[in-house]
């Protein structure tokens, strides 16, 4: 500024992060590249040393479907299970679960096609005392917060209401969330592994699914 207090140069300082931006994503591969070359090492140890595991497999393809499960152990995303009823997903997702680094944390397991939707949300996601008529003193926390530090598994996925999947999906991208009649936020860490015997796609094209939200929970079908 001059004497008079007029504006009369500007110093402007900037920085081209071009190159920052191209190390930040060469340092993500190489550290997703260093993951997954540990989790084969991991494997290829466990073949020769691992006598214990959860289910025993005599055929050759049970027994490449267990590699497959203890490989996609190490790795935290979301995982969706496919097939029909019988066939085994909440065994395998179990299994999954106690080969993961969060196998010492619980292993929440709802399935979505046995809650009346009016009470889906306070599952859930818990609820604050005097919330709602009939609701417990002292309030509740939700099957999320019950899989802090761990792994929530929902079973029949196709089922959940068109209402809580959008509450899921924020869940999922903001890693929070907040109680009915209450309004703090409340931070979440957990893997999701999800199941269905429905066709999902079939359900997106209906308009009976989120396609955003199959997108997140379909990370590693």
């Amino acid at each position: 500024n001059d004497s008079k207090g007029n504006l009369t140069k500007i110093i402007s300082f900037s920085r081209d992060v071009t190159e920052y931006e191209k190390l930040k994503l060469q340092y993500a591969k190489l550290e997703s590249m260093i993951k997954y070359y540990s989790s084969e090492v991991n494997r290829l140890k466990e073949q020769k040393t691992d006598s214990s595991s959860i289910l025993i497999c005599e055929s050759e393809e049970m027994k490449k479907t267990m590699n497959i499960i203890n490989r996609m152990a190490q790795f935290d995303a979301s995982i969706l299970f496919t097939g029909e009823s019988g066939t085994g997903k909440t065994i395998y997702a179990k299994a999954l679960h106690d080969k993961s680094p969060r196998s010492k944390k619980a292993f929440v397991e709802l399935n979505c096609g046995s809650i009346p939707e009016n009470l889906f949300e306070s599952e859930l996601f818990g609820y604050e005392k005097g919330a709602f008529t009939g609701a417990n003193d002292t309030g509740k926390s939700g099957w999320i917060e019950e899989a802090d530090g761990g792994t929530l598994f929902l079973d029949e996925i196709a089922d959940m209401p068109m209402t809580m999947q959008v509450k899921l999906l924020k869940t999922l991208d903001n890693k929070t969330i907040t109680h009915v009649g209450g309004t703090s936020e409340i931070k979440v860490d957990f893997r999701l592994i999800t199941a269905t015997n429905k066709d999902i796609q079939q359900l997106i094209r209906d308009g009976k699914f989120r396609e955003d939200l199959f997108f997140r929970i379909n990370v590693m079908p």
